[in-house]
């Protein structure tokens, strides 16, 4: 996957486990993946145009996104990378058809949280 955007460029400069993604994962017609730059992507399997777009992770605190996601009974579950910089580790469900937030766990930081 070639990275054009601006965000993502700057991304390789602070991914901690190279400029990496490891992979994509389909499921009721679409295909989700995620960038380095830390957002989250949905496209549709067939035509290949965007159905949304979640920035999740924020490059200047060092966090990236390597992994592939996986979709559980439509919710997209994705986590950061970046612990080797410090950043706090999560991992964040997405509604699969919209895109929105459902809910993010932290697994580092207060047991309120965690």
């Amino acid at each position: 996957m070639e990275l054009q955007a601006p965000t993502a460029r700057c991304s390789q400069g602070v991914a901690c486990c190279d400029v990496v993604n490891r992979g994509a994962f389909y499921y009721e017609g679409a295909i989700y993946y995620a960038t380095l730059d830390g957002n989250a992507v949905a496209v549709d399997a067939q035509t290949g145009q965007e159905l949304w777009k979640n920035r999740l992770g924020n490059i200047n605190k060092g966090e990236t996104i390597t992994m592939a996601p996986e979709v559980v009974k439509g919710k997209v579950l994705i986590g950061n990378s970046g612990g080797e910089y410090g950043v706090r580790g999560w991992l964040a469900a997405l509604d699969a058809k919209s895109g929105a937030l459902q809910w993010k766990a932290f697994s580092t930081g207060p047991d309120s949280e965690v």
